[in-house]
């Protein structure tokens, strides 16, 4: 049981980055941002993949009753990184943007970015 909840609660992280990636790609106004959004799902992906490897060798390990660790030790190291540098080139590109160009003006009633 502890196994199916350790790969539910991978796969919620999962899914938060998904949306995340998805809002990030559908209001950006700009390609570089649009890259950004993209490169969130990345992480997303991996993510998956990794709950789902990690999910059938322990469900493996636990029919067969093996003594071996059960303990992950570079997955989640894995993932921070890749979080980590996601949102360092999001922040990075949000500050060049600010800085080279004009403010994003968004108008609400529209739903979409309106040029100054």
């Amino acid at each position: 049981l502890a196994n199916e909840r350790t790969f539910l609660s991978w796969m919620q992280a999962a899914s938060l980055l998904v949306v995340t990636s998805s809002a990030i790609t559908t209001s950006a106004d700009s390609p570089p941002l649009r890259l950004v959004g993209l490169l969130l799902a990345a992480p997303a992906v991996l993510l998956v993949l990794h709950a789902t490897v990690y999910y059938y060798v322990r469900r493996y390990q636990l029919e067969t009753r093996s003594v071996s660790s059960y303990y992950n030790k570079g997955g989640p190291f894995a993932l921070c990184l890749l979080m980590t540098a996601a949102i360092v080139l999001n922040v990075g590109l949000r500050l060049w943007r600010a800085v080279s160009g004009p403010p994003d003006t968004f108008d609400f009633a529209a739903h979409k970015f309106s040029e100054p």
